[in-house]
């Protein structure tokens, strides 16, 4: 199966795979949705084993049998060989589902289906895992159960698909299934974010996120984000981390420098769900960011650390503003303005004071754009990132995370 963002199948040796991108950053709310799709397997080899469903006494006895080694697969008639239909319960977090054989379409006959495992799996962010129960434990193939060894998550921006993989508990079968939304596109709100900025040319793109804030997610590979500074072993070169902060424990942000690369800035955060955006209220967020300023003619001044970001929400006209610090003379960096809440978001600019910021022998004028969020149950945290990267401009980059304080009488 191929689509635009997961690939399964099978390759020549005996091997099936799945491939999944964009892991997705907005999930369905409180709905239940169907996917349909199709699956893929690879079995042992057992000497002797009398083949059951299969053309060839060989297959399953002197290699191990595939899902193409199936009759269907070879059919005249390009029934497919065989389906998969999930059901999510995005509200109870839960998700159902079925693998199936299909049988040739003969004639107007409609299709009939042999199950071969019934699926529970339970969501965890963007991501769910559970087991494989088989439908008959006395078939040769297909008969054990894989428990709590399924796991797969969701792709595309809106979960438009999903993806996964199980092996046998006496790993005799791995399985690997995919399927889309069936009808129309559930509506879904953002739950994550995972983004980064590149100081070296101030870039900014998407990072895939697994749906946990402290864990950092670099190309494919997961880095727990367990320590303020450390360094990580990323297959055969070293990343430098940066984390902040231990106060923090639903946006993270901070930056890394993989080897030969050069740093980057990063934030990761679990979004507060939007009915749960608090509906009044003034409050004030007090924390920290990390940035760097870029002159026009190369000229940087870099966050020293600690410094401190400062923000007021007002929730009941929906509005956010604040401050960045901590600079050598004066304390303010930059200026958060004109924040404006929409859903469990926020965008707004950022500038620098009225006769810009004076460092390192150069005064940096800056008008840029921040774009953020609440994060935790109840919005107890904001985090976001600041950008300005007009040519004709000083350059800014930065990431915050700040917790809420005490209500504003």
């Amino acid at each position: 199966m191929r689509n635009k963002r997961m690939y399964i199948g099978q390759v020549k040796s005996d091997m099936c795979f799945m491939k999944g991108i964009n892991p997705s950053k907005a999930l369905p709310v409180d709905k239940i949705v169907k996917y349909e799709g199709t699956w893929d397997f690879t079995t042992d080899a057992v000497n002797k084993r009398r083949a059951q469903g299969f053309e060839e006494s060989y297959i399953g006895d002197r290699y191990g049998a595939i899902s193409y080694d199936e009759p269907i697969n070879n059919d005249k008639y390009g029934a497919v060989g065989h389906s998969s239909e999930f059901v999510v319960n995005f509200g109870k977090k839960e998700l159902t589902g079925q693998i199936y054989r299909n049988h040739p379409i003969r004639k107007e006959n409609t299709q009939e289906k042999t199950k071969r495992y019934d699926i529970n799996a339970k969501l965890f962010g963007n991501r769910f895992r559970g087991s494989a129960k088989a439908t008959d434990p006395k078939d040769r193939y297909f008969g054990k159960d894989a428990n709590n060894s399924l796991e797969g998550g969701f792709y595309g921006p809106n979960a438009e698909e999903l993806a996964g993989k199980f092996l046998s508990n006496d790993k005799s079968l791995f399985g690997v299934f995919a399927a889309k939304q069936k009808g129309q596109k559930a509506e879904t709100e953002t739950k994550f974010d995972a983004r980064q900025i590149d100081l070296k040319d101030f870039k900014q793109s998407e990072m895939d996120s697994f749906g946990q804030a402290n864990l950092l997610v670099i190309d494919g590979h997961i880095i727990p984000l367990l320590k303020q500074n450390f360094d990580h072993q990323l297959a055969n070169k070293s990343v430098k981390v940066t984390a902040c902060c231990e106060n923090l424990a639903d946006v993270k942000f901070g930056t890394f420098d993989v080897a030969g690369e050069g740093p980057k800035l990063y934030l990761t955060g679990e979004r507060t769900a939007v009915d749960a955006i608090p509906k009044s209220g003034v409050f004030a967020y007090k924390g920290s960011w990390q940035g760097q300023i870029s002159s026009q003619d190369g000229t940087k001044w870099q966050t020293p650390e600690n410094s401190a970001a400062y923000l007021q929400v007002d929730f009941d006209n929906k509005r956010v503003n604040g401050g960045f610090g901590s600079g050598p003379t004066s304390g303010t960096v930059l200026s958060l303005q004109e924040g404006v809440i929409d859903k469990n978001g926020f965008s707004g600019v950022v500038k620098t004071l009225k006769d810009g910021f004076s460092a390192n022998g150069k005064t940096f004028h800056v008008d840029g754009k921040v774009s953020g969020g609440f994060y935790g149950k109840t919005a107890s945290e904001i985090g976001g990132s600041l950008l300005s990267t007009e040519q004709s401009q000083d350059k800014a980059a930065g990431v915050f995370g700040a917790k809420r304080q005490v209500e504003k009488k």
